[in-house]
């Protein structure tokens, strides 16, 4: 009778067992989906606590940006009166052909720079202001192209100072060749001074061809030493205002982690890339939850990039360049479980961009200590045979001797048979003695 008692129950029991074997994987699943959703709401809520911060960043920003009449307005004058766009891509072309054949007293050019003189006296007024706002804050930061119209007129400038200074120093004219590097130099100190990428390469573009400028004027022509100090303290101003690298990559950091969390959130923006392998890639990065990661990386890679910027310039590029190599290498990797997209497609454009900066200042230290150069000899009679002969003859202009940014060494220098050349090696950082084709140089060839 026992026996037979226990008998339903050991039947019941297996079948107990066999609905719990049936059921576990399906409460497994539940309960992994179930931390799998907690994960990414938890994930997503983080998105939403750092939107809301880039929000009140982008807020606070935007209470810098000018209300009055300001340097871009008058950039977008200047370029209103330019004129003559098809001739002088004409002249621009024939320019980069002929080189040190092209005649700069033809018809071409004397039609050319007469039918622009107002637009020298438009540049000349918004070179002039001493306080200036482009887009500071949040209207630079969210990517607004329609504000980018200042580039046109920078890139008319940058051409319009090649023809005029060609045409001035062809005529004899040096002063006004001058006169000329000089508005150029002012010019390029509107960009780049807590700017975008962009404006620091427009900036290094603008100032690097006024350094070439004086280069060439010194070495056709020998102006007084007042004429020529007026020059040097002009370099020296340019000089004085150096682009905040760091600023612009915090800068850049809040656009690019504003636009990829509102991708993130689902948000769509007028500033989102118009493509649809983003729209894809963002819907995948989505359902892995990876797209959080990305933020994260984005977030800590900006942020080491913008405290390697504050550094020493040779110090600065090695270091930027090694973050570039290393997040690259792990986003070809593995393109999602890298999760750097944005970090990889950015880093190397603030690695050129630096580069750019780093010339910039090479081009305008060596016309710098080339200006001082002439100056000894104006007043001692030769060159100096050694660099730090200036700091002697002229304290109030050379208290410590510029280096080089690529290596933190001293400039090369020598004189040579008809006056005197220095060098920088370069973002290669190899000396080459003063060779044009890899150093950047400045001679002086009389």
């Amino acid at each position: 009778m026992a026996l037979e008692a226990k008998k339903p129950i050991a039947k019941k029991r297996r079948r107990m067992l066999l609905v719990a074997a049936i059921l576990s994987p399906f409460l497994l699943l539940g309960v992994v989906c179930g931390g799998w959703a907690l994960y990414l709401r938890s994930r997503r809520l983080q998105v939403e606590e750092r939107l809301s911060k880039l929000r009140a960043e982008a807020l606070a920003a935007q209470q810098h940006v000018s209300k009055e009449e300001n340097a871009l307005t008058l950039y977008r004058r200047a370029l209103d009166s330019h004129k003559e766009d098809a001739l002088l891509g004409d002249l621009m072309e024939r320019w980069q052909e002929q080189r040190e054949e092209f005649d700069f007293r033809s018809s071409d050019v004397r039609r050319y720079l007469e039918a622009n003189r107002e637009f020298l006296a438009a540049l000349q007024k918004a070179a002039a202001r001493a306080k200036f706002t482009f887009l500071e804050g949040a209207d630079r930061t969210l990517w607004k192209p329609a504000e980018q119209d200042r580039y046109p007129a920078l890139h008319r400038a940058i051409d319009y100072s090649i023809i005029a200074t060609g045409n001035a120093s062809a005529s004899g004219q040096f002063d006004r060749a001058l006169r000329i590097q000089e508005l150029m130099l002012r010019i390029g100190r509107h960009f780049g001074r807590d700017g975008t990428l962009l404006d620091i390469l427009m900036r290094s573009g603008a100032q690097g061809r006024a350094a070439v400028g004086l280069q060439r004027i010194l070495s056709e022509c020998s102006p007084g030493f007042a004429r020529l100090e007026k020059t040097l303290t002009a370099v020296e101003a340019a000089l004085a205002e150096d682009p905040d690298f760091s600023r612009t990559i915090r800068l850049y950091r809040l656009s690019q982690m504003t636009v990829f969390a509102k991708a993130l959130h689902g948000e769509e923006t007028p500033d989102m890339p118009e493509d649809e392998s983003f729209a894809q890639y963002m819907t995948l990065l989505r359902m892995t939850g990876r797209g959080y990661d990305e933020l994260h990386e984005m977030d800590r890679c900006y942020t080491r990039a913008a405290a390697i910027a504050e550094k020493p310039l040779p110090q600065a590029l090695k270091e930027l360049n090694n973050l570039s190599d290393s997040v690259s290498s792990t986003f070809g990797a593995d393109t999602v479980g890298g999760g750097r997209m944005f970090t990889a497609l950015a880093l190397p454009a603030m690695v050129k961009c630096l580069h750019a900066a780093a010339s910039r200042l090479a081009q305008l230290q060596a016309a710098q200590l080339g200006v001082g150069c002439r100056l000894f000899k104006l007043k001692t009679g030769a060159y100096p045979r050694t660099l730090s002969q200036l700091q002697a003859q002229f304290p109030e202009h050379f208290r410590t001797l510029p280096t080089d940014p690529f290596t933190g060494r001293d400039y090369g220098y020598k004189r040579t048979k008809t006056g005197c050349l220095l060098w920088s090696v370069g973002k290669d950082r190899t000396d080459e003695g003063g060779d044009v084709g890899s150093d950047v140089t400045f001679e002086l060839k009389k």
